[in-house]
């Protein structure tokens, strides 16, 4: 079907010209799903829309092509899969286009496990990243430049700079390893994660490795299935967009950075799980206020809705205590998919993730201390 193969690797971008002005790296994923709802090939897609303003990535459902949003949103937490579980809990047959992270291809196949989102029906369009950003964190550089939010267009992250787009064309650019040298930056847990190209999603789309000439202007897309070639394919063949085969110094670069990525996560990894930073995170539950906000957010949680963490020991709400978190780590470590979301939303600024990313290796240990602190300050 139009020479796109699986495996295959390819520049593409949207032949509407107006969409390759609007959207980012030349709109290939809008296109995309605005192609598979013209189509009848899915009921609804799940994106991200603008919301007060370009730091403000909300997810959204949509049927109707000419509904899809556009744009590239690194300060959204991972919700996507929680959506499609939903509607698939509503809807079992529902037909679904998403785009997706590799942390939200990562829940989908969590979710798909336990049953609750059925892949068969789902179009993943992944997306490379490299970390995404707490709020905070850009409108720190904002306030620096003194800019207001309102008046930013668009951000994304390229050549390992965070790039703000203004709407009078002015560009901030700030280099992440200068921000997290000194303490900021993106999310920890995106920090550690060395998976940067979603490996378990139809097609895998990012400006890696497109040509500076091109940089962008389109969108590098590596076929990882069927389906997504099929869809590459059929919107090729009906003029939606338009794509050339990637050159191999094209796939070379994207591999490289790939590479250096993966080696900068492990490097976090090492830093951020050693003991010291282990003890600081279980200390760290102390702070717990009992909102239960991590378990609200998470996607492995959407299994959970009708037993587990919200009905624990057989009652319907129960106040955190050192069991409760006993339970809900060694419960949610053995699904984490190391989105985040669960600390973005904590008010305490619990890193919930560092203990979920050892506790595969250590529970009994871990969970262990974990009552032994939270008794201790219970004055149990």
């Amino acid at each position: 079907m139009s020479g796109i193969e699986v495996n295959g690797c390819y520049l593409a971008r949207s032949s509407d010209p107006d969409t390759v002005e609007e959207a980012a790296c030349g709109g290939v994923v809008t296109e995309l799903l605005r192609y598979a709802l013209r189509e009848d090939l899915v009921d609804v897609a799940v994106c991200v829309e603008r919301g007060i303003d370009a730091l403000d990535g909300r997810p959204v459902v949509v049927d109707d092509p000419a509904e899809v949003p556009s744009g590239s949103y690194h300060c959204a937490p991972t919700q996507l899969a929680r959506l499609v579980a939903e509607l698939h809990r509503e809807d079992p047959e529902l037909r679904v286009a998403v785009t997706c992270r590799p942390c939200d291809a990562r829940a989908l196949e969590r979710l798909a496990e336990r049953d609750l989102v059925s892949l068969d029906r789902v179009y993943r369009i992944g997306l490379n990243c490299g970390g995404t950003f707490e709020p905070r964190v850009v409108l720190e550089i904002l306030e620096e430049h003194d800019v207001d939010p309102l008046d930013v267009e668009r951000e994304e992250v390229a050549k390992g700079n965070l790039i703000i787009e203004l709407r009078d064309g002015e560009e901030i650019k700030v280099s992440i390893d200068d921000l997290e040298e000194r303490g900021s930056g993106r999310r920890e847990s995106c920090r550690r994660c060395d998976e940067n190209v979603p490996e378990r999603a139809d097609l895998a789309c990012g400006n890696w490795g497109v040509p500076d000439e091109m940089m962008g202007k389109w969108t590098f897309v590596e076929v990882k299935t069927e389906d997504g070639r099929d869809l590459l394919a059929g919107a090729v063949e009906e003029g939606a967009v338009e794509v050339l085969e990637a050159p191999e110094r094209s796939v070379r670069i994207r591999e490289k950075i790939d590479e250096i990525m993966r080696k900068m996560a492990r490097s976090w990894r090492e830093k951020t799980l050693d003991e010291d930073h282990l003890a600081e995170a279980l200390e760290a539950l102390n702070r717990c206020i009992k909102c239960r906000s991590c378990r609200q957010v998470c996607p492995v949680c959407e299994a959970c809705e009708e037993e587990g963490c919200w009905a624990f020991a057989g009652r319907e709400s129960v106040t955190p205590t050192p069991a409760w978190h006993a339970h809900v780590a060694q419960c949610v470590a053995l699904y984490c998919v190391e989105c985040g979301a669960c600390e973005t939303a904590c008010p305490a600024e619990i890193p919930l993730t560092r203990i979920y990313s050892v506790l595969r290796e250590r529970l009994p240990d871990l969970l262990d201390r974990i009552m032994e602190g939270r008794r201790a300050s219970a004055g149990e």
